[in-house]
C-alpha cells in the first residue's frame, strides 16, 4: 500500500477521473449516498486491500464481509448523517503518504 500511495500522483490521478465518474454515476442514479466523495471511497477501498492482505492466509475469504459491510453502509438507502466532515483529496493523499 506504501508504493500505491507513492505513485497515486502517476495513475491515481487517472483512476480518481474513472472513480469519480462511478461514483457521480451511481449517485445521480439514487444509489449511492450523496454525501459519500472521492476521498471516502479510496479509503473504504484501501480497507477492503488491507483486509484481503490481512486476512488471506488464515481465512481467505473474510473480506468479502468487510466488502460487504461497507457496501451496505455506502447505499442511499442506509444513509444517516455521518460524524465529522469529508476529507479533501489533498488530505486523503497525505494521510495515505503516512501509512
Amino acid at each position: 500500500m506504501v508504493h500505491a500511495a507513492r505513485t497515486a500522483g502517476v495513475d491515481g490521478d487517472r483512476g480518481y477521473g474513472m472513480m469519480r465518474e462511478i461514483l457521480e454515476h451511481a449517485q445521480r442514479a439514487g444509489k449511492l449516498r450523496a454525501d459519500v466523495t472521492l476521498p471516502d471511497m479510496a479509503f473504504v477501498v484501501w480497507g477492503v486491500a488491507a483486509t484481503v492482505r490481512a486476512t488471506h492466509k488464515v481465512a481467505p475469504g473474510a473480506w468479502r464481509r468487510h466488502l460487504a459491510l461497507a457496501l451496505d453502509g455506502l447505499r442511499a438507502t442506509a444513509a444517516q448523517p455521518l460524524p465529522a466532515p469529508p476529507m479533501s483529496t489533498e488530505q486523503a493523499r497525505a494521510a495515505m503518504r503516512e501509512c
